[in-house]
C-alpha cells in the first residue's frame, strides 16, 4: 500500500541501538579492538598469506577486493590494515560504509565512533553517524553531526540530503528544496559525486508537499531521465498523476513498478484520501475484477470506503 504522506526515500523506525556499547567502545587503543568489526564466514580463507602483508598492501587489497564487488574480502583486509596500524579514521570509514551498505548497523555505529575518537572532527564520520542517527529517528543529534560535516566538507551530498528530508519531516518544504537545490548544485565530478535521481526525486517530493504539483511532476520526469528504473520515482509519479486527476497518467507510470491490480488499488487509495469516493470505488472495483481471488487489499480498501461514506453521509 503506498503510504501517502511519508517521504518515500526517508526509511524509518529502525530498531537501532546508538547508546551503549555500540557507540562508546570501552576497550584500550590497541589492536585488538578492531577485531570484531569482521563479521564475515572467510576470515579462515583470508588469512593465507597475511603474515607478511603491510598496511598499504592490506588498504589496496581491500579497495581491489571492493571494486570486485567482494564486500566480505574488502571489510577482512581493512581490518587486518587496522590491526597492524593501530588505527586510522579513513579505514574505519570505508569499513562503516560497507556494514551500513549491508544493514550491519550497530557495526557501522562502532566503527564511525572510533573514527570520531581518532578524528572528531572528521567530516566523512561526522555524516555516517549523523545518517544513522536519522535512521534512528533521533533527529536533534542527526541535524548536529550533518551540519558539523558540512562545515567542514560543504560540498557532501547526502548531509544535504539529509538535512533536506529533516526539514520535510518538520513540514518546512521550503528549506528542504533549498537543500536539495544545492545538492544538485555540486558538479558531478565532485569527490564526492551527487546521486542526482535520489536528489531530484526528494525535490519533487518536497514540491508536492508544498502543494507544486507542477513542480513535482516535472522534477520526477527528471529524476526517471538520469535513473529509468528508479522505483520511487515512478510511485512519486503515479501519486502526483493521481492527485492532479490524470488516471491514465497514473496508471503509466504504477504500471513500470507494480501489476494492474495494485496500479488501480493504490490509485483508488489515494482518491480515497481526497474524499473522491466514486472515484475510489470505481479503481477499487478494477482492481477487484482483474483479480478477485488473490488481491485481497482492493477488498479492505472498498470496505473501508463504505465506512467512511456512512460516515461522512
Amino acid at each position: 500500500m503506498l503510504q501517502i504522506h511519508k517521504h518515500l526515500l526517508v526509511v524509518l523506525g529502525l530498531t537501532m541501538l546508538m547508546a551503549g556499547c555500540a557507540m562508546n567502545p570501552s576497550r584500550d587503543s590497541g589492536g585488538s579492538q578492531y577485531s570484531d568489526l569482521y563479521n564475515g564466514e572467510m576470515k579462515v580463507a583470508h588469512e593465507a598469506g597475511q603474515d607478511k602483508v603491510t598496511r598499504e598492501e592490506a588498504i589496496a587489497n581491500g579497495d581491489r577486493a571492493l571494486a570486485d564487488g567482494d564486500a566480505d574480502r574488502a571489510m577482512f583486509e581493512y581490518v587486518h590494515a587496522l590491526e597492524i596500524s593501530g588505527g586510522d579514521a579513513s579505514i574505519l570509514n570505508k569499513i562503516a560504509a560497507i556494514h551500513t551498505s549491508l544493514g550491519n548497523l550497530r557495526l557501522a555505529a562502532r566503527a564511525y565512533t572510533l573514527s570520531l575518537k581518532l578524528e572528531p572532527e572528521n567530516p566523512a564520520a561526522l555524516e555516517g553517524v549523523g545518517l544513522l542517527f536519522l535512521r534512528d529517528r533521533r533527529y536533534d543529534d542527526a541535524r548536529r553531526h550533518l551540519s558539523a560535516a558540512l562545515e567542514k566538507e560543504p560540498l557532501r551530498w547526502q548531509s544535504l540530503n539529509g538535512l533536506g528530508m529533516l526539514a520535510d519531516l518538520e513540514g518546512n518544504y521550503a528549506q528542504a528544496a533549498a537543500y536539495y537545490r544545492q545538492a544538485l548544485e555540486i558538479p558531478p565530478d565532485a569527490w564526492q559525486q551527487p546521486e542526482t535521481a535520489v536528489l531530484l526525486n526528494n525535490l519533487g517530493y518536497s514540491l508536492y508537499l508544498s502543494g507544486d504539483w507542477d513542480g513535482a511532476q516535472h522534477n520526477f520526469h527528471k529524476a526517471l531521465n538520469y535513473s529509468p528504473e528508479f522505483v520511487r520515482a515512478w510511485q512519486n509519479l503515479g501519486l502526483v498523476y493521481t492527485r492532479k486527476g490524470d488516471y491514465d497518467g497514473a496508471l503509466d507510470a504504477y504500471r513500470h513498478v507494480m501489476d494492474k491490480p495494485e496500479a488501480y488499488n493504490n490509485i483508488g487509495f489515494i482518491c480515497m484520501l481526497n474524499q473522491e469516493y466514486d472515484q475510489a470505488e470505481y479503481f477499487f472495483r478494477k482492481a477487484i475484477k482483474l483479480s478477485p481471488t488473490y488481491y485481497v487489499k482492493a477488498h479492505e480498501n472498498l470496505d473501508k470506503l463504505n465506512r467512511l461514506r456512512g460516515k461522512d453521509g
